[in-house]
């Protein structure tokens, strides 16, 4: 009886490991299967990178290319592109790792993919044409939908029928509201964030109105005392400046006023070729910001465009941006805006 026992046993034993190495070789049959890799091809040449294509599956397309060493959307009214927003689109696909879920699937619209909703972006050379998506193609991927993690997306890569998850989103930069008229990835600001790339970004705001004397906003270095210090007095001010005579102003207000410059938005492009009829060798306003040693960067208010519309040019980058009718005084200020003693603050939100 012991002996059948221990017979037993040693046939259990022998049982419990062969079904662990089973179970052993099954996941690692699954791992394999599941690796984690890399979604993109890597660029052979990064620096060969010269324009990005983005199409939807509603049939809409965007090209965007380097025109004078500024991103430009080169398809619509050549306008000034967002370039961070440019580059970590790229970035979101050429870092992009994942994992092939189905080869062959019977409906990648169950993926978002081949659906109105989804995109293809490709990548080209400095030989890329409009209207031909595969002329200096570098590379393109499809992108569906987003993971329910939110964490991920589904894609493919262009021409192949594999379904990809991916850890990174790189549409989330393209969405837009319904009916939008403006490309995604278009530098909205009048003043381009890249401008002038320094820390403090506007040390001086001059602003001249036609018939008027000229003024300036300048931001000054102040001695302060170690109380004044902890007490959270910061080391400089804005003071106003008429005939090169500094004068106290209301410090607040030009703080928000230079905040509200930087983040105005244009509404709409209108043909540069207008410019030429607006009268901007005389205009009605004009602010000129200064930062370090950057080039001066103008908003130029010249007369209105057909049918009323407000406009300011931007010769930094050749565009004339449409604002709306309100923006004229927030933009373009009197000095009686800044009086110690003004209490009403246009530019609060």
């Amino acid at each position: 009886m012991t002996r059948r026992l221990i017979v037993l046993a040693v046939l259990v034993a022998a049982l419990v490991a062969a079904d662990r190495a089973l179970q052993s070789a099954q996941s690692a049959r699954r791992a394999e299967s599941v690796r984690i890799a890399a979604f993109a091809p890597a660029l052979a040449d990064a620096e060969a990178l010269a324009a990005v294509r983005v199409e939807t599956g509603a049939g809409e397309s965007w090209l965007y290319g380097r025109k004078q060493g500024q991103w430009r959307c080169l398809t619509w009214r050549g306008a000034l592109a967002d370039g961070d927003a440019l580059m970590a689109l790229v970035s979101a696909i050429t870092d992009a790792v994942g994992v092939p879920l189905s080869e062959r699937p019977a409906d990648p619209t169950d993926f978002g993919l081949d659906t109105p909703g989804s995109f293809t972006v490709t990548l080209h050379g400095p030989k890329a044409a409009r209207l031909d998506p595969a002329q200096d193609r570098l590379l393109a991927v499809d992108l569906g939908a987003t993971l329910a993690n939110g964490a991920g997306c589904f894609a493919r890569r262009h021409g192949e029928t594999a379904v990809w998850s991916i850890d990174t989103v790189p549409a989330s930069g393209l969405q837009r509201e319904p009916g939008a008229r403006i490309p995604p990835l278009v530098e909205r600001r009048l003043v381009p964030a890249s401008w002038p790339g320094l820390p403090v970004r506007i040390q001086t705001a001059r602003v001249e109105h036609a018939g008027r004397e000229p003024f300036e906003l300048r931001l000054e270095e102040r001695e302060i005392s170690d109380e004044e210090y902890l007490a959270g007095r910061p080391p400089f001010e804005w003071v106003l400046v008429r005939r090169d005579i500094p004068e106290e102003c209301a410090e607040l207000l030009a703080l928000y006023f230079a905040q509200h410059v930087l983040e105005a938005r244009w509404t709409g492009l209108a043909d540069p070729v207008l410019a030429d009829h607006l009268g901007l060798d005389r205009p009605r306003a004009k602010l000129t910001l200064l930062s370090g040693e950057a080039e001066p960067f103008e908003l130029i208010l010249g007369a209105k465009l057909p049918g009323g519309v407000s406009a300011v040019w931007l010769p930094a980058t050749q565009q004339l941006c449409e604002i709306p009718p309100n923006e004229e005084a927030l933009l373009f200020p009197t000095e009686d805006a800044f009086a110690v003693s003004a209490t009403l603050n246009p530019w609060e939100r």
